[in-house]
């Protein structure tokens, strides 16, 4: 019994470290211009969204862990 007591405060103190503020950080939200940000491409060169103003751009994110 106890254990099962200790197991659930744990996930309650768990889900309290997820909460965020949303006043901690701007959301952007359905229909917001994109922010402008600089990434690498494929080929090793820089770049930044706002170079590809006017065109249409696939943003795909993923991680390989």
């Amino acid at each position: 019994m106890k254990k099962f007591i200790l197991l659930i405060i744990l996930c309650v103190l768990g889900l309290f470290s997820f909460a965020q503020n949303p006043n901690d950080f701007n959301q952007n939200k359905v229909g917001d211009k994109a922010p402008d940000f600089k990434f690498t491409t494929l080929d090793g060169k820089s770049a930044m969204l706002s170079d590809f103003k006017g065109k249409a751009v696939l943003l795909n994110f993923f991680a390989t862990w």
